[in-house]
């Protein structure tokens, strides 16, 4: 007969093995920044460098080497409990997967219309795109900002029954009212009027499927600002080139919870004008892949797509309609650097729903550095800060009362003895830029809850001259 000392023994015992199993797994298996190193005691130290890419990783590892013990928990949870063992993926009607939750951005709340900006979020991402905007169009360029919307935004009704349809605005509602100079392309009515075409989105993906894209691919092409407006591509214009069958990203998080496998097609012009070719291309430092497309026909306008995951398999649609097209892959950036010496008339800055919450991503220093030339003088004066160093810079700011809801800017007047580089200690990052020796004026965003530190590589002494306006 089992003691409840017996029971209390077996369940510690049990514990104690999984807690192993996943300590030996965390070094086995340990990667930062999606790259395998060495584990140290510094990572140990400092475990939120490493939490989103391990567990990215670990999951990825975990859904192709098949570890019995875990599939065998996450297949009992689903089928019994009908939950997941993740807290990222959320199971729905049908068994639908839904992303839960993205390195610390609240996806689901976006869609059920829970999540709303605070005054300072709102404010941070106005100034991202306005600067991004105002960037273009010093260089001739003009910006458009495209919305693909979250999977759950599409399709609510098979998200569990206990979810209500919502009903108040949406956070992304908040962010478009406050750029009425912006051109914003949001396709979330264009897709939700097509889902009588079929379906539109994978049940256990993140994305829009080939229909899903060919809508999106119209709406965008169709509501582009003069002259790049045009008649996009009919369905009867296209085949599928090649189709393959894959596991969807919400059931590999989910440790395959689901037998479901979907069938990915990649439809093409069934007549091209176009030659593709990849180019390796360096922006800002970084080097970055890029797909070009061009056409005999130069009368067309030259442009570049700064696009995320979900315009990746569609690029030979859009090029249909452009003398020359280059596509840049990554999540929330703008290769300010690339799209200059491209020469193109516009740019595509496209961002699916879910991207435009959380920590604002950082603009490239030149984006930043002109956009504040012109407009620092119109921000109000809140404190000036003499004879300092840069190690004392962070030490002064955070001794002032700086209001919670506004950003501070800073304009530092720098004469180094030297050339030197400036670097900025973000927590998970740094970012290094070059002080003249000539001396220059420079511009900054202080954020208290990433910026850490600011130095300078060689150490050469040398005082500066800080003023504080706020945004």
């Amino acid at each position: 007969m089992l003691t409840d000392r017996k029971i209390h023994i077996v369940f510690i015992s049990a514990f104690s093995l999984c807690l192993a199993y996943g300590c030996w797994l965390y070094v086995s298996h340990f990667v930062i920044d999606g790259h395998y190193k060495k584990l140290s005691l510094r990572h140990l130290i400092q475990p939120s460098r490493i939490s989103g890419p391990y567990e990215a990783e670990l999951s990825r590892t975990l859904s192709r080497d098949q570890h019995w013990s875990l599939h065998g928990l996450a297949y009992l949870k689903h089928k019994f409990l009908k939950t997941g063992i993740t807290s990222k993926v959320l199971i729905g009607q049908d068994d639908w997967l839904f992303l839960q939750e993205e390195d610390g951005r609240k996806v689901l709340h976006q869609s059920l219309r829970i999540y709303r900006y605070t005054p300072l979020e709102l404010r941070s991402w106005c100034l991202n795109i306005r600067q991004r905007n105002f960037w273009a169009h010093k260089y001739g360029i003009d910006y458009v900002l495209a919305i693909a919307p979250n999977k759950a935004s599409i399709y609510p009704e098979y998200l569990p029954e206990r979810f209500h349809s919502p009903t108040r605005s949406r956070s992304l509602d908040q962010l478009i009212a406050d750029l009425p100079d912006i051109t914003i392309i949001d396709l979330t009515d264009s897709i939700r009027n097509r889902k009588s075409q079929g379906l539109l989105y994978y049940p256990t993906d993140t994305h829009w499927n080939a229909t899903g894209a060919y809508w999106g691919y119209r709406a965008l092409m169709q509501r582009l600002p003069p002259p790049y407006a045009t008649t996009p591509l009919s369905r009867t214009e296209l085949y599928i080139r090649d189709s393959m069958q894959r596991n969807g990203d919400l059931n590999r998080m989910a440790l395959a919870i689901s037998d479901r496998r979907e069938k990915v097609d990649y439809p093409v012009p069934v007549s091209t004008r176009t030659q593709s070719r990849e180019e390796k291309a360096e922006s800002a430092g970084v080097s970055i892949n890029t797909q070009v497309f061009t056409q005999a026909d130069t009368s067309l306008a030259r442009v570049v797509f700064d696009h995320d995951s979900y315009l990746k398999d569609f690029e030979p649609l859009f090029a249909e309609h452009f003398s020359e097209s280059t596509f840049l892959w990554g999540f929330q950036d703008f290769h300010a650097d690339l799209i200059r010496r491209k020469q193109v008339d516009l740019v595509v800055d496209e961002f699916v729903e879910r991207a435009l919450i959380g920590p604002t991503p950082r603009n490239e220093w030149p984006v930043i550095q002109e956009f504040w030339a012109e407009h620092f003088d119109t921000l109000a004066p809140f404190i000036q800060l003499d004879d300092l160093s840069f190690p004392e810079l962070i030490p002064a700011l955070q001794k002032l009362d700086l209001p919670t809801d506004r950003i501070a800017v800073l304009r530092i007047h720098s004469k180094p003895r030297e050339t030197d580089k400036l670097v900025i200690d973000y927590g998970t990052e740094q970012g290094y830029y070059w002080l003249r020796e000539e001396g220059d004026v420079y511009y900054l965003e202080y954020d208290s809850k990433q910026v850490q530190n600011f130095r300078v590589e060689n150490q050469t002494p040398h005082t500066i001259k800080v003023e504080v306006r706020l945004y």
